[in-house]
């Protein structure tokens, strides 16, 4: 709501008219990205500046004993007051805010801005541009250009979930109910698969992939790596390591487990990281649906050429 507004002269009625239409203004700020300065206090609130007006102008108010809380006049020594509530965000037909939107523009800019020219390369002025947004718009959004970074991290981390989450999960539930060897095997190739469908489907985007190496490289906001680290990687490591442990019968905190896990994924993180080599030493033009397919194909029949072995090792040492 906004604060009421004490008129206490006829002379000053106007005046503070016009104040009650800017503060509530500044209070508003819905979507206060896509305007500027007075471009936004004359469109989003045009309309309570001509009511405030026209209620200043119309003195004395027809209800003089109206209850301040209703948002009405009342008057008592000649006092006059004025409040209005501050409009409501409406949603698009999209079902998300303008000021979602927004924020989502922000961030698809900074994420191609932070890939390219790296964190201390990408200015805030820049972002804005980028997106098409005023530059305050960051702050109110983010606080700073750590925060928007953050953010960046956060949504990488969803939409990577999208893919991987259902593939963690049932790997989860397959180590605590201590399935049999085969059904591990499977259930790692399937995770495998999994983050190899998130790399392909994302794998025409620069962007990310600049964003995930700088990330690895070093140099870049710390906040960023813990979030990747928390909420993707952790748990994507953790129940990979837990699948290979119990394949090849070897301990989860074994140096030679967690190296063979790696070696496994990095078998995919090639077409990720070096996607432009592959591409030219197998002469596509792309990774789509036939090409993926087949890389996943003999990635997979690798993996579990790998796998029986280390099992039937296992076997043997044990013994």
């Amino acid at each position: 709501m906004v604060r009421p507004v004490v008129i206490r002269s006829d002379s000053k009625r106007r005046k503070y008219a016009l104040l009650s239409a800017r503060f509530s203004c500044r209070l508003c700020r819905v979507d206060a990205a896509n305007f500027s300065g007075w471009q936004h206090r004359a469109v989003r609130q045009g309309e309570l500046f001509n009511r405030a007006t026209a209620r200043a102008t119309a003195w004395p108010p027809a209800n003089q004993g109206a209850d301040l809380r209703s948002g009405r006049a009342n008057i008592s020594n000649s006092t006059y007051v004025m409040t209005e509530p501050r409009p409501r965000r409406r949603a698009t037909e999209s079902g998300y805010t303008r000021g979602d939107e927004t924020r989502r523009k922000i961030i698809d800019a900074a994420i191609r801005l932070f890939g390219q020219h790296g964190f201390a390369g990408a200015s805030t002025r820049d972002i804005a541009a980028e997106a098409g947004v005023n530059a305050p718009a960051l702050q109110y959004y983010f606080e700073n250009k750590e925060g928007v970074y953050r953010a960046c991290a956060e949504a990488l981390v969803d939409d990577a979930l999208l893919v991987l989450d259902p593939a963690i999960q049932r790997a989860q539930g397959t180590v605590r109910n201590g399935a049999p060897t085969r059904e591990l095997i499977d259930v790692f190739v399937d995770l495998q698969c999994a983050l190899a469908d998130h790399m392909f489907m994302n794998s025409n985007e620069a962007h990310r992939r600049l964003f995930f190496a700088r990330e690895q490289g070093g140099g870049e906001p710390k906040v960023g790596t813990r979030v990747l680290h928390e909420r993707l990687r952790a748990p994507l490591y953790k129940v990979s390591v837990a699948l290979l442990a119990r394949i090849t019968g070897r301990s989860e905190t074994d140096p030679g487990t967690i190296v063979r896990m790696c070696s496994l994924f990095g078998q995919f993180l090639a077409f990720h990281i070096s996607r432009d080599s592959m591409l030219s030493m197998l002469g596509w033009t792309d990774i789509d649906d036939e090409n993926g397919e087949f890389v996943k194909a003999n990635v997979s029949a690798q993996t579990r050429l790998l796998l029986d072995f280390w099992q039937r090792e296992g076997k043997i040492a044990s013994q």
